[in-house]
């Protein structure tokens, strides 16, 4: 025996399911929240830098924040500073970097406490995304 049951406002509530999941993956939105997310760790990691030295402030300029749909992302070096990584991370081999702190928690000098600094502020910057969609979603 097959039994329907219509329950009314289903059909409307997964059309709006689906324009959510497009917003957070098609959308500008994750895309603006991982540049945004970006963009802070790049402002926090260059205060960081600017404390340390001549060296690791040179080596922030080079910070840039990506903008891609499925995460946050920070480059750093380039051409102009191709010791920007020896600055972050430090080395046991060259001399005129500080020395290397290992790949563990508290791997880094500037970079990557900024990642662990910021993690509430990141953490809110992916719910308001959430909230923003979710509104789009159900505007009532």
């Amino acid at each position: 025996m097959n039994v329907k049951h219509r329950i009314e406002g289903v059909d409307a509530f997964r059309d709006d399911l689906k324009r959510l999941a497009k917003d957070l993956d098609d959308g500008d939105v994750m895309r603006d929240a991982h540049y945004a997310i970006g963009q802070l760790v790049v402002d926090s990691a260059a205060s960081k830098a600017n404390a340390l030295g001549r060296m690791e402030a040179k080596a922030a300029k080079s910070l840039r924040a990506g903008r891609a749909k499925n995460s946050a992302s920070v480059t750093i070096g380039g051409a102009s500073s191709p010791f920007a990584l020896g600055a972050e991370f430090g080395s046991n081999r060259f001399s005129q970097f500080r020395p290397w702190r290992g790949s563990g928690k508290g791997a880094g000098y500037w970079l990557w406490p900024a990642v662990r600094a910021e993690d509430r502020a990141i953490e809110r910057v992916y719910e308001q995304a959430i909230d923003k969609a979710t509104a789009r979603a159900f505007p009532d």
